[in-house]
């Protein structure tokens, strides 16, 4: 009977860690929880709730082309109202599920122990914790991807059809996650020249991406009558955004060093990453040295994608490196912290795991507060709390800090929260992007906030951007209400009778 007892509870082992590391990976992802921006997922919340509207249409830019992400944040702003845990809930939902995937893949390819190395790898990754609670398509997207594999691995275990159709609908959907989700067809082309391995079934996996294509074909063609609108907008847009904003990259000296030189620098050097690159770096050699099959399918599924975002060209008809952010590197995350975890379990490593590990932890314990904080519109949420309890008159501010309190105002007071200017860096030349600047010499009864954070930031990437001349001299009639200290620049909020 005890014998009994020890070998149930043995094989409950492996389900009792995972419910551990997840619940440590949700109380990380809370206590370090980062919330909405000013960047790039105010756009995402913003079309969520035009959704919810009945607005929403497809626009020159990629972000409107993200409906993966867009449609179902939609859905919980349409039953929950529009919140910091709506907007972040759908990412943090993937995050955790991600670990769980982890474990299977890792399990699948390596053993169970394996698994659950990189599941506790995953859950404490700085890159992946503060990433979790903001509502950007790099972890949905990643996710997909990683699903993708582990469907397709389990096609090649089986032979079974269904795991190929389940591979290509899960690319279909990271695909209207993140439209850089196809740089996973290199790893399929790869694995196929790798393992001389081809089967018709591989058709399925195409098929599922095409239906995700399509759907993006389909909605651009019904809002914009332009069937390839992604692609045109695209190549008339981004392309020159990029050049403008990235010229480094198209002279001899900075091209050189954005080949050669950023991503290895960026993954070593970025507290995004913890000390994970050096271990995870020396786990590949190891792999490749030794010739291990069983770390093949991470090898090359980190590898090839690792290669194009670094030496590829985001256009078909020129060379334009990728504009790559600490972010980007999350479509690389599960199969590099995938050789890590297997890393470890090695026989040479084995009396060096839980030190380093440890490690890992400590480190990544101490880089997390400063990233999460950095994330933070914590000014601009502060100036709102104040701004909740005042009089309720018209607020002018910049577009971004506009932006940000219609949404903490929960889209309810989006009337009254007037942009005193508007600038397009989508529009087609510069004299164009200054769309307008309100004077406020005549503004009365309302208030006036100067985010100094915001504009010393956009003007350093958008140094033609204009604001009104009372932003910098406010008249003598305007009384300061309340000063909200920055390290970026302070917030200052204005009355103005």
């Amino acid at each position: 009977m005890h014998w009994r007892r020890f070998a149930s509870l043995k094989q409950m082992t492996d389900g009792k860690k995972l419910l551990f590391i997840l619940l440590l990976a949700l109380a990380l992802r809370l206590i370090f929880f980062t919330g909405a921006s000013t960047s790039d997922d105010l756009n995402y919340i913003h079309y969520a709730y035009k959704v919810t509207k009945g607005t929403f249409h497809v626009e020159i830019n990629h972000f409107s082309f993200r409906l993966g992400i867009i449609y179902p944040t939609a859905v919980l702003f349409y039953f929950f109202g529009a919140n910091e845990l709506t907007s972040s809930l759908l990412v943090l939902l993937f995050s955790l599920a991600g670990i769980a995937l982890m474990f299977l893949i890792g399990k699948e390819i390596f053993g169970p122990p394996v698994g659950i190395t990189a599941a506790l790898l995953l859950a404490i990754f700085p890159l992946e914790v503060v990433y979790a609670t903001k509502l950007l398509p790099e972890i949905p997207a990643a996710f997909f991807m990683a699903l993708t594999v582990f469907f397709f691995l389990l096609g090649e275990k089986t032979g079974r059809w269904r795991w190929y159709a389940f591979s290509g609908l899960s690319f279909g959907l990271a695909y209207l996650m993140k439209e850089t989700s196809l740089l996973l067809l290199l790893f399929f082309g790869v694995y196929v020249l790798f393992t001389r391995r081809f089967s018709i079934k591989y058709a399925l996996v195409g098929i599922g991406l095409a239906l995700g294509i399509l759907t993006i074909l389909v909605v651009s063609f019904a809002d914009t009558g332009d069937l390839f609108f992604q692609r045109h907008s695209n190549a008339q847009q981004e392309i020159p955004f990029l050049k403008e904003h990235y010229p480094n990259y198209f002279t001899p000296e900075g091209r050189l060093v954005r080949l050669f030189a950023y991503v290895p620098y960026v993954l070593i050097t970025s507290k995004h990453f913890g000390i994970f690159f050096p271990f995870i770096f020396a786990a590949a050699l190891f792999f490749i040295l030794r010739k291990n099959k069983e770390a093949t399918v991470p090898l090359l599924w980190c590898g090839s994608l690792l290669a194009y975002m670094t030496f590829g060209t985001i256009s078909f008809h020129e060379f334009v490196p990728f504009p790559l952010e600490v972010r980007h590197f999350i479509f690389i995350t599960y199969p590099s912290i995938l050789l890590l975890a297997a890393f470890l379990h090695e026989k040479y490593a084995t009396r060096w795991r839980n030190i380093a590990i440890f490690v890992l932890i400590i480190i990544s314990l101490i880089f997390l507060p400063g990233l999460s904080h950095q994330n933070k519109a914590s000014s601009i949420k502060e100036a709102y709390g104040y701004l909740l309890q005042a009089e309720n008159r018209p607020i002018y501010t910049d577009q971004r800090t506009a932006g940000m309190l219609d949404y903490l105002f929960g889209f309810e007071r989006s009337a009254s929260i007037i942009p005193f200017q508007n600038y397009d860096h989508f529009a087609s030349s510069q004299e164009k992007r200054n769309v307008y600047v309100l004077p406020l010499k005549e503004v009365d009864n309302a208030y006036v906030i100067v985010n100094w954070g915001t504009i010393n930031s956009v003007k350093t990437i958008y140094p033609d951007m204009k604001f009104p001349d009372e932003t910098s001299n406010p008249p003598a009639g305007w009384k300061t209400e309340k000063v909200i200290p920055s390290p970026q620049g302070d917030v200052i909020i204005y009355s103005v009778e």
